[in-house]
């Protein structure tokens, strides 16, 4: 029996589905490459900005690369787990921490910025790739976002109920 699904030929594929097909593909192999340093992509990216900014808040520093705070935390542990980074106190009677590189996670940086330049320069002939990719999240950071009053938000609408399944925070995702 043949199947009806057909498997197109990237060439075939749109431009989105090309890029969301070949981050995920990178990330992938780079995670794999980066793991024997008992890091990730998304422990790589923070050290950078790190390196690059400073010792600064989690605030600031998920404003440099573009996540929520919340979204941050988990790389965060993950990396002062590793020796990677330390945090302590802002001034007192301020919230926050002060979040900075330790010597190795100094160390790792600069081994696993090798294995990620190593990895680009596969896909690297010119700058051609990189110039397209600046613009594309250049526009898409600073272009306001497309109108949606006309989209109908289900999570206001009093009819739709959200399943009642435990959340990772505790309690059920319908009370939240």
């Amino acid at each position: 029996m043949t199947s009806r699904i057909s498997t197109a030929e990237p060439e075939t594929w749109s431009d989105p589905r090309l890029l969301s097909t070949a981050a995920r593909l990178w990330e992938y192999a780079l995670n794999n490459e980066l793991e024997s340093l008992d890091l990730t992509i998304a422990g790589l990216v923070t050290l950078q900005a790190l390196h690059a900014g400073g010792t600064t808040s989690q605030a600031a520093l998920a404003r440099m690369i573009r996540v929520e705070p919340q979204t941050l935390r988990r790389t965060l542990r993950s990396l002062e787990a590793s020796g990677y980074l330390t945090n302590s106190p802002q001034t007192p009677g301020t919230r926050g921490l002060h979040i900075s590189m330790t010597t190795a996670g100094q160390l790792v940086l600069t081994e696993a910025n090798n294995l990620e330049q190593r990895s680009y320069r596969n896909l690297s002939g010119s700058n051609e790739l990189h110039n397209a990719l600046v613009t594309l999240i250049k526009t898409l950071t600073t272009t306001p976002p497309h109108d949606q009053s006309a989209a109908h938000d289900h999570r206001q609408d009093p009819q739709h109920k959200r399943p009642d399944r435990p959340s990772r925070w505790g309690g059920s995702a319908a009370q939240s």
